[in-house]
């Protein structure tokens, strides 16, 4: 399992090659992607560069042949004590192709049409 936030978290100016290198390290071993997506308001960009990465690592995961899968983060925003915005039981992170109550975000149609 990984957490991929290349060219985040973990800089990275070659991200496919970086990707690469690591699931080679894994050679002959399933890798699940167990976290990759925007963690905002940290990294900006909102749902537009939610929705570039959401397609760009897909589209990579699928042509690297021991990803055997990936989890999307997030598919909602969420309600934390330590979240950006909104007040007392609504405080919340923004991280989610649906908002707190549901309603979808661009990049929610767009996971939608990736899985297919």
């Amino acid at each position: 399992m990984w957490n991929d936030y290349l060219g985040l978290w973990e800089p990275s100016d070659d991200i496919k090659n970086h990707m690469l290198r690591t699931c080679k390290k894994a050679e002959g071993m399933p890798l699940l992607v167990s976290e990759f997506g925007l963690c905002e308001p940290h990294f900006k960009g909102g749902d537009a560069k939610r929705a570039r990465i959401l397609k760009e690592r897909l589209a990579m995961y699928r042509g690297i042949e021991n990803i055997c899968g990936y989890m999307w983060f997030s598919l909602n925003d969420y309600r934390t004590h330590c979240g950006e915005e909104g007040e007392d039981k609504l405080r919340r992170r923004v991280h989610g192709s649906t908002d707190l109550y549901g309603n979808e975000k661009p990049s929610y149609r767009l996971l939608c049409e990736l899985q297919k």
